[in-house]
């Protein structure tokens, strides 16, 4: 690990910044390059997980591939692995409990039961959602992040890629889609180049290829999306209170072992806390990617791990001002995607697309409008996507003299998400063509005149 840590994570770090700008890119790649870093991140469970890709995989050569097992098993799904499936050219089978570690759970069906009732389950789903559900409780690892304390501090860097995985550009564009189906809006083609995320904004090819974007009923009978869900839902149950206690403990570095390797804390290594908090910005895309996963919780396969994760943000403090609503309290689910969506500036446009109610008095639907929580766009102006009245070519010219006063009075470029920008955010203003257009005007006018 000591050899080929450094690299992988240097490798997984300029892949993310290669996927900011790259337009062509399948969900299949990023979810693989997710896994990758979640192995790397959790070497705790490394030996189960390694011992489960060998009966998948097994170490003598066969001439025929293993045929499925057709007996029965009893053993509960290992939940602390879901997400982390090997890369196979079929569905690989869901990873079980070991059977020395059977003994130390301890489930409860009737907690299966109410999850399954509150997720609208049908009666055919209900058993399995009920067994799945009640034996969600995680199995410990080899360790825990407390013990693995050395590891943490010198791999840091790879735990502050946290915000770029969850604001990649396929990432962003499928939990909004689904954040749109949990809030039940129709879709809206301009949600993308409406919100704060410079990632959410698809070319116009889309980054589903040539093909337009699938909706949240499509992606969730697609199979690439559901594995792309689970491994984001691994990726919040990686963050748990103990391990996020321990970064927030050390300095604020990329970690000895990486700037041994000469790895330096920059772009798209974010900070997870600001002033002893979780960042602002972090915790929006961890809302954003729960508000998405709650909206799937209809899919089977998916609950054992969301049962986890909702009782890892309900309990853990770092996480409890995020205000994530429990996965069983469903009448929560809706208000939490629409108030993940009106924070991203999508509230006064979804309004008035969502489907008209019948007021209970004529006088209720005026004051309803104005109830409307106000929004603000927090972040850099070089994060937001091209808007209304901006033509592109005057943008790139205002980005270019933004850097150019920049460099011209030493200013560093400032670290986000989406990889660095400049600090100077005023020519912003003259990438609006009418803007552009008024001043010269004025000037001229001013000059000759």
């Amino acid at each position: 690990m000591a050899l080929l840590g450094p690299a992988a994570v240097q490798m997984v770090a300029e892949l993310l910044m290669k996927l900011q700008s790259q337009k062509e890119v399948c969900l299949e790649a990023v979810t693989s390059l997710t896994r990758l870093w979640l192995i790397l991140l959790q070497p705790w469970k490394a030996p189960r997980l390694y011992a489960w890709y060998l009966t998948l995989r097994p170490t003598e050569p066969r001439l025929e591939p293993p045929q499925p097992s057709t007996t029965k098993t009893t053993r509960p799904v290992d939940v602390a692995l879901l997400g982390l499936e090997p890369e196979t050219t079929g569905e690989p089978p869901v990873p079980l409990v070991p059977k020395e570690a059977l003994e130390e759970l301890q489930s409860s069906v009737s907690a299966g039961t109410r999850f399954a009732a509150a997720a609208g389950l049908t009666s055919a789903g209900l058993a399995m959602a009920a067994s799945t559900a009640a034996t969600s409780q995680l199995v410990p690892g080899e360790g825990d992040p407390s013990s693995w304390r050395n590891y943490v501090r010198g791999f840091q860097g790879t735990y502050l890629l946290l915000e770029a995985i969850l604001c990649t550009p396929l990432h962003a564009e499928l939990c909004l889609e689904l954040v749109r189906h949990g809030a039940g809006w129709d879709r809206n083609d301009s949600i993308f180049a409406n919100v704060g995320l410079t990632a959410a904004r698809p070319s116009s090819a889309g980054n589903w290829g040539n093909s337009p974007s699938p909706t949240a009923a499509q992606l969730l009978r697609q199979r690439h999306a559901i594995q792309a869900l689970k491994a984001l839902g691994q990726t919040l149950l990686a963050f748990d209170g103990q391990l996020l206690q321990i970064l927030q403990k050390l300095p604020p570095d990329s970690g000895q072992w990486l700037a041994e390797r000469g790895i330096p804390l920059e772009s798209p290594m974010l900070p997870i806390f600001e002033d002893n908090n979780i960042r602002p910005q972090l915790m929006r895309a961890v809302s954003i990617t729960w508000a998405a996963l709650l909206s799937a919780a209809s899919v089977v396969e998916l609950q054992p791990l969301l049962a986890a994760v909702s009782r890892q943000l309900q309990h853990a403090s770092l996480w409890v001002p995020g205000r994530f609503p429990a996965l069983e309290d469903t009448n929560k689910h809706r208000p939490f995607a629409q108030q993940v969506l009106q924070e991203l500036g999508q509230g006064s446009s979804l309004a008035s697309s969502s489907p008209p109610r019948a007021p209970s008095a004529p006088v209720a639907a005026q004051p309803a409008a104005a109830t409307l929580p106000s929004v603000e766009f927090t972040g850099s102006e070089w994060q937001r996507p091209l808007r209304g009245g901006e033509f592109e070519p005057f943008l790139c010219l205002s980005y270019w003299l933004a850097n150019a006063i920049d460099q011209a009075l030493g200013r560093p470029p400032l670290r986000t998400g989406c990889g660095p920008v400049p600090q100077t955010e005023w020519p912003r203003m003259f990438a609006n063509w009418k803007l552009t257009i008024c001043v010269n005007l004025i000037l001229f006018l001013a000059l000759w005149w």
